[in-house]
């Protein structure tokens, strides 16, 4: 799809930029690469340990981007099953939770990482989805959420709910 084609051409673009733009002030730790509920199994719903399955994506890289992966997948997986406003919670919980500080209090430059990753993490989805057969594919909506995440992350909007 050339549309479709150029579009992805002008997210990478962009995405590519603001990545190099972080990648001099940031930390690189060993990331997992590919959290989503899928790859995350618990004991039971009160346990206090995750195991984790599927290695293929380990890297050297971001810390943010394992936030950023999995408040995509987690919003993209879930939807269908939870409302946009009870995901929309849990995100902004989890994301409060693992930097021990309010939403607003944490600095704009995680935000902006973070949204930086859902974005690469909705067009990986997306291109993904692109080859499959026979199963409908929300190719547009994760598009116009890339774009929505990054034209946060260049507005150094405070969110990382788009919906």
């Amino acid at each position: 799809d050339k549309k479709q084609g150029k579009i992805v051409i002008g997210l990478t673009d962009d995405m590519v930029e603001l990545e190099n733009k972080f990648r001099k002030r940031m930390d690189k730790i060993i990331i997992y690469g590919d959290y989503h509920p899928e790859n995350i199994i618990i004991r039971h719903l009160e346990s206090k340990t995750l195991e984790m399955i599927d290695f293929t994506d380990l890297a050297y890289g971001d810390p943010m981007m394992d936030l950023g992966t999995f408040l995509q997948q987690l919003d993209f997986m879930g939807h269908n099953f939870i409302s946009r406003e009870q995901i929309n919670k849990y995100k902004t919980f989890f994301i409060s939770t693992y930097f021990k500080k309010s939403f607003e209090e944490i600095d704009i430059e995680y935000i902006s990482r973070i949204n930086l990753y859902q974005a690469w993490t909705a067009l990986r989805t997306a291109i993904f989805l692109f080859y499959m057969k026979d199963v409908e594919n929300p190719i547009a909506d994760l598009l116009e959420d890339c774009q929505g995440y990054l034209a946060a992350v260049k507005e150094e909007k405070r969110v990382i709910n788009l919906h």
